[in-house]
């Protein structure tokens, strides 16, 4: 990952924490930028095309999980595909993260990268992204 990128998923989870947001409520937001830091090894955030995170999004793959017994085993987990709504949870993270890291107000339109994530939203109305 690019030392850019390194330092700008680093100030936005010191500006998350100091506006009051748990650590551990963001873990899964780091999990997912530091994912799209090692996709894009070579290149800035902001340099992303919106074709490149649509790719990124299609091919993003779990990792096995993997876990130790208290007898010291180790389970190795596969995990064939993220559920819809941790899809949704880390397009809306990376679409808040890009318009935090693009300085773009909330009424203003979000960075072209990211622009064509939305969702419509459930069965009682509610949607995760406005």
């Amino acid at each position: 990952m690019l030392a850019h990128n390194k330092r700008k998923i680093q100030e936005y989870f010191n500006e998350k924490v100091a506006q009051g947001v748990k650590k551990t409520s963001y873990s899964y937001v780091l999990r997912i930028l530091i994912e799209l830091g090692e996709h894009f090894k070579a290149k800035k955030f902001e340099n992303v095309s919106k074709q490149e995170m649509i790719s990124f999004f299609n091919n993003l793959k779990p990792k096995d999980k993997v876990l130790k017994t208290r007898h010291g085993a180790v389970v190795t987990v596969p995990i064939e595909s993220y559920s819809e709504s941790t899809l949704w949870q880390y397009k809306a993270s990376v679409k808040t993260f890009y318009k935090w890291l693009l300085c773009k107000e909330s009424d203003e339109a979000p960075p072209e990268a990211v622009r064509w994530i939305k969702r419509l939203g459930n069965k009682n109305g509610n949607s995760w992204d406005k």
